[in-house]
């Protein structure tokens, strides 16, 4: 019953901002995955996204997904940063920011978020901005199947 009422609430949500409603329940990687001794619930990340603001939220998770592993990467562990964000201390020399918690790392991005998208595409707004360095990013973002991720 729980979970029909989550799946019900995200569809909601997809509904909402104009996201294709999947064709049959998401089931993420685990309902929960530990985050330095803290759970972390799927769920949980993507209503962050919609009650924070975040747009295109679709396109966001599946940034996500690639940039953390899934939830599992190092950098998510360590550094609560599920986005892979970066900070550069000068031309050659830079870190990945560290949060408090990864609901921190969703207000980071809105705040990001807010500053530089003016519209239009969100792919080529990402590619404009050097979202990241590998050219094959975008492409890796899109083929990330939201409906399918009990299967990573």
């Amino acid at each position: 019953m729980k979970e029909i009422f989550f799946f019900l609430l995200f569809a909601i949500f997809l509904c909402e901002f104009g996201c294709e409603i999947p064709e049959k329940e998401i089931k993420p990687v685990a309902d929960t995955i530990c985050n330095d001794d803290t759970t972390f619930n799927f769920k949980d990340f993507v209503f962050e996204l919609h009650l924070q603001g975040i747009k295109y939220p679709d396109i966001v998770l599946r940034q996500a997904c690639l940039e953390s592993g899934y939830f599992t990467s190092k950098i998510w562990r360590e550094k609560n940063n599920p986005f892979g964000l970066y900070h550069t201390i000068d031309s050659t020399h830079g870190e990945y920011i560290l949060f408090n918690d990864w609901k921190s790392s969703v207000a980071y991005y809105k705040s990001w978020q807010d500053k530089r998208y003016k519209g239009g595409d969100y792919y080529e707004f990402l590619e404009k901005v050097g979202y990241a360095k590998d050219t094959a990013y975008l492409d890796a973002v899109r083929s990330i199947d939201l409906r399918n991720l009990s299967g990573k």
